[in-house]
């Protein structure tokens, strides 16, 4: 054999897979694949059965009175906000499940100024605008659900708007664009900002999943033990906490990009209400322009450090000419300073007050528009918001409420200012009020709920006369002036803070500011502070404290039937009538019926009083809750009075004889017996 053949390689042999091989390999592959899917449901199910997270639904089934309601879910905001502690306002209110016939259901969408803030509940505008509404459309029971979420921006909007539609709304008001920077997920926001339009949708469709909401908690605890716990601790305001990326130059991208992300957002809110055929109203904003002075000021970007140097001594020597009276000297040294940069948002500023001063109005407002565009801080939104809302409502055919005009036409020389906004945005209360009689006026002149010939317009009141219905009791007031102050006393319009002393020297001071400090709920507040001024004979006083209980929970009748007691005391027959009426239509109720038959006698309608007296008594027999025994002997004596006043002789004879039945020896028994003798002539 030669050597070559004896060093020749034997074939290698080929690795192959067997059929059986094979299918071990395709099944090993896919329990590798499946693995992490299975491991992330075992959790999903596991968190679910230990109840851990929520699901943060819009809205919450619940029973009241032996009604089924829907409600707003307090805890709704926690789908946009993972920290615990922060907790922004939302409102509690509710409608039916089963809408009612002849009903108007509008929602009100949008940040803090359509929650109310300082207000909230009476305060805010969609309550003025349903006791406008309520006047006009008496024939239709008026339901005017507020949405407002404080410290969220338009993609929390367009995602509750989504829950809205089934719910057989009429009309949805959207007030929305100053937040889009700072609020929950916007490009500047500690809530998840984000420069993807996709990682927020994403977001927003997985949050319900528990693994979701553990791994966003996870990474915000994490971020705090890595050097954030500074920006998220306890006692700062929602407006320091939601800020991560402080100041945002005018038309940068980051600008830019909210700017596109409002206008997608809020067109994709108007085609979700025209998919569902459901008008909709856009609004303008409104913001205080001549008495906020810009929080922060921006050179521009190529503005090189000398030209800056120069334009601070020309800008400063300028401000000291105006502090000093000389106006115009003042205004040419701010036009040199225009030529080295006009990015200034101070500048700006400074020349509209110098040309306020000359009297020279429009120009002023130009000045004072241009100063809030440049604020480097962006809590107020630009004209180019405004003109993405005006867009919107052309392309999409929706109206649009010029609500900044509104407010420029209500405001002194037609520059908003200190008149109707306690700071920067959040209207005072007349700048609700003005807000909420513009809607009104848009939706009749729009024809959204039927012909404006329809309405009754007789019944419309004076703007002062619905600040009085609302009510906005000094409690409500001092509430939103201390909560103002407290705000206030904090950056940006202090830092550092400014620590806020409060002494307060009577009731109402006390209650207000345990109010604003937390220790008591609203509601209570307001019962603690009626049940006080009713003790001191402060009938009025009284009256108006229940009465805001009831204007905001109107599907609770008691605080109702307690303010038209105090009507009663007042002798003010026909406005208790008409509160006991709106405590019969939530609940009908035999001790309410009795009540208000008895004011209708005092009034002289005995056929009205008759009719709810029979009323009461039916209900009294179906009812668990019993008259109890005096209150069912007057019942049917003031029944018996009613037929007497209407001359029925026999059914006053058949409630005679009931009173002989149960109460023979009931003075009121004794008394009608007399009664009975004088009329028939007779003894019985």
């Amino acid at each position: 054999m030669s050597k070559a053949s004896r060093h020749t390689t034997a074939p290698q042999r080929q690795n192959t897979p067997t059929p059986a091989g094979k299918s071990k390999l395709i099944l090993f592959r896919f329990v590798l694949v499946l693995t992490p899917v299975f491991f992330f449901l075992l959790l999903e199910l596991l968190l679910r059965l230990f109840h851990y997270g929520s699901d943060a639904d819009l809205f919450q089934p619940w029973e009241w009175k032996g009604k089924r309601y829907m409600r707003i879910n307090a805890g709704v905001a926690d789908r946009y906000f993972a920290r615990k502690g922060f907790s922004p306002y939302v409102s509690r209110d509710a409608f039916l499940v089963e809408k009612p016939a002849h009903t108007v259901r509008i929602f009100c969408l949008g940040e803090s100024t359509t929650a109310g803030y300082p207000y909230f509940f009476n305060g805010s505008f969609s309550s003025l605008l349903r006791d406008r509404l309520a006047d006009l459309l008496p024939d239709e029971n008026v339901e005017v659900v507020n949405v407002g979420i404080t410290a969220v921006n338009s993609y929390a909007v367009a995602d509750l708007a989504r829950e809205i539609m089934p719910c057989a709304p009429d009309l949805i008001i959207a007030y929305v664009g100053h937040n889009e920077f700072y609020g929950a997920m916007g490009v500047a926001s500690t809530e998840f900002g984000s420069a993807s339009r996709l990682a927020v949708r994403a977001f927003l469709a997985l949050r319900p999943l528990r693994t979701v909401q553990l791994m966003r908690s996870l990474v915000t605890t994490i971020g705090s033990w890595m050097g954030g716990e500074e920006r998220f601790q306890m006692g700062k305001t929602l407006m320091e906490q939601v800020v991560g990326d402080k100041y945002i130059q005018y038309r940068s991208p980051e600008y830019e990009l909210a700017r596109k992300e409002f206008q997608r957002n809020l067109t994709d809110m108007v085609e979700t209400a025209q998919r569902n055929q459901v008008p909709i109203m856009l609004c303008t904003l409104a913001s205080n322009l001549r008495d906020q002075y810009p929080f922060v000021s921006m050179f521009a970007d190529d503005t090189s450090p000398e030209v800056q140097e120069q334009w601070n001594q020309i800008f400063h020597r300028g401000a000291e000419c105006q502090d000093s009276g000389e106006v115009s000297t003042a205004l040419q040294m701010y036009s040199r300073a225009l030529q080295l940069d006009s990015n200034r948002a101070d500048l700006h500023f400074r020349i509209a007050r110098g040309l306020e001063f000359q009297g020279r109005m429009r120009e002023s407002l130009h000045e004072y528009t241009k100063a809030k565009d440049l604020d480097g801080l962006r809590f107020r939104a630009s004209e180019d918001f405004n003109k993405v809302i005006r867009h919107v409502g052309v392309e999409r055919h929706v109206p649009v409420v010029e609500m900044g005009e509104v407010f420029a036409k209500a405001s002194p020389d037609g520059i908003p200012g200190a008149s109707l906004f306690w700071e920067h945005v959040h209207p005072q209360f007349a700048g609700y009020n003005l807000m909420a009689k513009e809607l009104c006026s848009s939706i009749a002149e729009g024809g959204i709920l039927g012909p404006t010939t329809e309405w009754q317009w007789n019944r419309r009141r004076t703007d002062s006369a619905y600040a009085d219905l609302a009510p906005n009791t000094p409690f409500d007031a001092e509430v939103a002036r201390l909560s103002i102050e407290l705000l206030k006393s904090h950056w940006p319009f202090r830092d550092p803070p400014l620590h806020v002393e409060y002494h307060p020297k009577n009731l109402l001071q006390e209650t207000a500011w345990d109010r604003v400090q937390s220790k008591i709920g609203w509601a209570a507040a307001h019962s603690r502070l009626g049940d006080a001024y009713a003790q001191n004979r402060e009938w009025h006083a009284a009256q108006q404290e229940y009465f805001a209980i009831a204007k905001a929970f109107p599907y609770d009748p008691q605080f109702f039937d307690k303010a038209g007691e105090l009507l009663v005391v007042q002798r003010k027959f026909g406005e208790a009538a008409e509160v006991f009426r709106r405590s019969l239509r939530i609940h009908d109720s035999q001790f309410t019926r009795a009540r208000l038959a008895e004011i209708l006698l005092q009034m002289k309608d005995p056929d009205a009083a008759a009719t709810n007296l029979e009323t009461a008594l039916q209900l009294d027999v179906a009812s668990t809750e019993k008259f109890p025994s005096k209150q069912r002997v007057r019942a049917i004596t003031l029944l018996a009075n009613a037929y007497l006043m209407l001359n029925r002789l026999g059914d006053a004879e058949r409630k005679l004889q009931d009173l002989l039945a149960i109460a023979p020896n009931a003075p009121e028994t004794k008394a009608l017996q007399v009664v009975m003798v004088k009329r028939r002539g007779r003894k019985l």
